[in-house]
């Protein structure tokens, strides 16, 4: 079982991008995942004269970094060099590899300017519809502060599932904040005072808790967070005095000349945001792929406990039902039951799996099988 299965490390091979490379090979290591390396050349470049010497100057740089990442125990990595708009081709590749997050730079010299974010990189953003990790210069490669600001929206929604889940694989905390707009907020010169803003703060934290209900939060350090006014700018306030290691945020997509005035509160805070982010917009960053056809229990009983590792109790459940199908007396697979359905809250069925395994225990008892159980198992 795969989770996060291919990353799409698209590199310009700069000094800043060697943070770029060291978090992709976390990533991939934490999820076991293939890393597809990209760099991509100008089309002013594809000049047939130098065209060659190019391909030969990245194919060297290219090497280098595959040697990087093989010594740091992973896979070799397949390799793409293109000639062509390169925020096109990014979204292009990744695409096509079917990757499931694109990880990349904030751009070169961009510490220096007024905003954080290259053109390519807020390109790419906004026309893929793959979660982006962008990896800012001297950034933390420890992950153990997550900020995800929410409001509720399907891409909020992913951002903060994404959250979690690497939290639990980091052994990070999860800020998890939202805020409320009184409708008066941006009326002050007006002097319009907006009666209805109690209620509608009353509503906003039903609203909010509504929302946290369909997360699975056991198990990892999760705080919330509410703050109340102008959005982008509250964010940014909440990011300057946390202080995380990584912002995980959702982005609608939308364009058009809306976007072109006004601007985004995502599109807002990326400019200016001095940490690591992920942006998540249609594509979930988690996909559950399990081959349930593959009949080899220790294949199944494995998944369950990554599973049940990672908060996908009923995912698990049905993991370790299907180790119970081809051996109801596998002992890994009942204390896997057991704790199921412990955190289901069901201890009834968890007291029952529990003596099942010490009943086939007691059965099979030898000395040795015993003394090896007790290494992996609480029993």
């Amino acid at each position: 079982m795969k989770i996060l299965k291919k990353i799409l490390l698209a590199t310009d091979f700069s000094k800043s991008s060697e943070n770029v490379t060291e978090m992709a090979i976390k990533l991939a290591k934490t999820f076991d995942a293939k890393i597809i390396l990209l760099h991509v050349l100008p089309t002013d470049a594809e000049i047939e004269s130098i065209k060659e010497l190019l391909n030969l100057a990245v194919k060297t740089r290219f090497e280098q970094l595959k040697e990087k990442i093989k010594q740091a125990g992973l896979h070799s990595p397949d390799s793409i060099v293109k000639f062509g708009s390169i925020y096109n081709e990014i979204v292009r590749i990744a695409d096509n590899k079917n990757v499931n997050i694109i990880v990349m730079g904030s751009g070169k010299n961009v510490e220096k300017s007024s905003h954080k974010l290259s053109t390519t990189t807020a390109k790419v953003i906004s026309k893929t519809h793959k979660p982006v990790w962008v990896v800012k210069a001297g950034a933390k490669l420890k992950i153990k502060k997550i900020l995800c600001p929410i409001d509720f929206s399907e891409p909020s929604k992913r951002a903060l599932d994404s959250a979690i889940h690497l939290a639990r694989r980091f052994d990070a905390e999860v800020n998890m904040m939202s805020v409320f707009e009184p409708i008066d907020v941006y009326t002050e010169e007006l002097d319009f005072i907006c009666e209805q803003n109690d209620q509608l703060l009353e509503d906003y934290f039903i609203k909010f808790d509504d929302f946290l209900k369909n997360f699975n939060l056991k198990n990892i350090t999760a705080r919330k967070t509410h703050k109340s006014g102008v959005p982008y700018a509250n964010i940014l306030i909440t990011i300057a005095k946390y202080k995380p290691d990584l912002l995980i945020i959702g982005t609608t997509g939308k364009t058009g000349l809306a976007k072109i005035l006004i601007g985004s509160v995502t599109e807002k805070v990326i400019r200016e945001v001095p940490c690591s982010f992920i942006t998540t917009k249609s594509e979930n960053l988690i996909e559950l792929q399990m081959e349930s056809k593959i009949k080899d229990i220790e294949y199944h009983c494995k998944n369950g406990n990554e599973l049940l590792t990672d908060g996908y109790i009923d995912e698990a459940l049905e993991q370790f039902h299907i180790c119970l199908d081809l051996n109801n007396m596998h002992i890994p697979t009942l204390y896997g039951l057991a704790s199921v359905y412990e955190l289901k809250g069901d201890l009834s069925k968890a007291k029952m799996f529990r003596f099942m395994a010490s009943d086939v225990l007691n059965r099979l008892w030898d000395g040795s099988i015993e003394r090896d159980i007790r290494k992996h198992y609480t029993i």
